[in-house]
Formats: structure tokens, sequence, C-alpha cells
């Protein structure tokens, strides 16, 4: 006599069965096809490189702090030092690159490089997907968020990535020191070890 009940219950586990089997061979699936993109030349070359752009004139322990703290985020950071002749600095382009330089000489994934026009144009020349912004306040805040929408709108493939400062630094700025400095005060506390303002 043909047994109903244990022809449903064969049944039912014979489908389970494929159903495990069938997921099993998806997740294998995927395995193969991540191991194949993680391993694939394109996928390995690929660098997350970052431009922090400024005048670092001069460049401040804020600046300092901030890139640091970015250094394990990215591949390379490219401290992008503008060059702006319609802007006064009171330091040379050249010497604003030796003192980054000087500021990062122990963070191998950290360069200087001068640069003038958009910044997003730069960040094409140099591959770079990423926009380093350091910000102090709200009114730092409320500006970044606008030089973001706008590079945003010139370049929708590069992001802005924004680390809030330190406390300790967030009063620093590169326009307080010039003043102290064409005061002739003492602002060595203020700069990253290696720069020398006074040479």
């Amino acid at each position: 006599m043909f047994d109903c009940g244990a022809w449903q219950t064969n049944e039912f586990f014979g489908s389970r069965w494929i159903q495990k089997r069938e997921e099993v061979q998806q997740r294998n699936l995927q395995l193969l096809c991540s191991l194949i993109v993680f391993f694939s030349p394109t996928f390995v070359s690929m660098k997350k490189v970052a431009v922090f752009p400024g005048s670092f004139d001069p460049v401040t322990k804020g600046h300092e702090e901030i890139v640091r703290r970015a250094s394990s985020m990215f591949d390379e950071i490219i401290v992008a030092i503008g060059n702006n002749t319609s802007k006064s600095t009171l330091f040379s382009v050249e010497q604003r690159t030796k003192w980054v330089t000087a500021a990062f000489s122990n963070l191998t994934n950290v360069i200087a490089v001068p640069f003038d026009g958009l910044t997003v144009d730069f960040c094409r020349k140099h591959q770079a997907s990423f926009i380093l912004r350091g910000v102090r306040s709200v009114i730092d805040f409320e500006y970044e968020r606008g030089i973001a929408g706008m590079n945003k709108s010139l370049s929708n493939e590069i992001e802005t990535v924004v680390l809030f400062s330190d406390p300790q630094w967030s009063s620093l700025s590169s326009t307080i020191i010039r003043e102290i400095i064409k005061n002739k005060g003492d602002v060595s506390q203020f700069l990253p070890a290696g720069v020398n303002v006074y040479e």
C-alpha cells in the first residue's frame, strides 16, 4: 500500500536538500567572484588618494593634526599648496612646500605638491577621488559645505571627506599666525617640528 505520508516527507526533505545545495553553490559563486575581483590587477592597483588643498601660509599644527589622522584612512595624501598669483601670501610657494614636506617627512604616504587652478582639476590630474578638509567650527562647516557642493557639481566622482579638528587647535588659523609673525611674536608652539618661519 502506498504511504502518502512517507512520500510527502521524502519530498519535503528532498526539496530542502536541493535548496540548501543551491544556497551553498550561490555562496561559493559569490566568493569566487569576490576573489577574482580582489586579485585582479585593476583592483589591486586602485589606490585611495586624497587631496588636502590650502594655502598653508604657513602650515600649522592644526593642519598637521588633520593630515596625520587621515593618513591611516588613505593610501596617499597629496597636500596641495595653492599658488594663486592673485592672492597675496606672506611666504613663497617654494618655502611653503618645503615646510609641508618637512612637517610630514615621517609619513611615507604624504607628499607636498604646489598647484594652481581648480582643485577638482588637480584631483583628476593626480587620480584622486577624495578631497580632504578640516573643520574647526560651525562657520567652517557652512563654508566647506558650500565648497563641497560646488566641487560635486563640477566633478561628481570626487567626494569631500571632512574631519573635525581637535579642540586644542580649533581656534588656530594661518591668518592669526601671520598677524603674530608680522608683529614679531613667537609662533613656534603653533607650528609643526621642522617649520621655522624665522629662518
